[in-house]
């Protein structure tokens, strides 16, 4: 199977990503505005340079000391884990742009709990969607009753290192919600499948 080169564009397709740069481009100019406003008003007030200078340094002495700041642990915590703060081991390198990739994730539930646990993992899968992957799926083994297999759809092998990092409290809440309908509270290893 091949894959093209992906297009400049292609993030565009997504719309979390199209609303977040949407948001990121008002801001920026939000941000713009209030820089040149309040430069104004300042120089307006007073013949002084020191009072703009003062303003203009205010506003960006947080920039320079954030490193600096102590980073909230709840925070770091999400960021360095990846979904459900499973790490992955994989067997050799791969290139980045490598993919597409899917991912399959396999539960074993009470067959009792199908209905809910089916519901419960349609919300999940929202998530995916939200943080980049552009299928997303539940399958039920007809094989083996109550054993059940989810899959997701990623572009690229550096697009799901990018999920790891995009994970959010809520995620993890949704997923614990997931876990309690499966027998031993816990879900198979993920396995991670690439286009040669």
């Amino acid at each position: 199977m091949t894959t093209s080169a992906p297009r400049p564009w292609s993030p565009f397709r997504h719309g979390i990503f199209a609303l977040l740069w949407n948001g990121i481009v008002v801001s920026n100019v939000g941000t713009w505005m209030h820089d040149v406003s309040a430069g104004w008003s300042i120089a307006t007030l007073t013949s002084s340079p020191v009072p703009v200078a003062a303003e203009q340094a205010a506003t960006t002495l947080t920039v320079f000391f954030s490193p600096f700041l102590p980073a909230c642990p709840t925070v770091w915590a999400l960021m360095s884990a990846g979904p459900s703060g499973q790490s992955q081991a994989i067997a050799k390198e791969v290139e980045d742009d490598r993919g597409p990739v899917m991912v399959t994730v396999e539960y074993k539930i009470d067959p009792v709990k199908a209905e809910p646990f089916l519901t419960t993992i349609d919300d999940y899968g929202e998530t995916r969607h939200r943080n980049g992957a552009y299928a997303w799926d539940i399958s039920e083994d007809i094989e083996d009753l109550g054993t059940y297999q989810k899959y997701f759809l990623v572009d690229t092998w550096l697009e799901h290192e990018r999920q790891h990092h995009r994970v959010v409290e809520a995620d993890l809440e949704i997923e614990a919600k997931v876990m309690q309908y499966t027998l031993d509270q816990k879900r198979t290893r993920a396995r991670h499948l690439i286009a040669p």
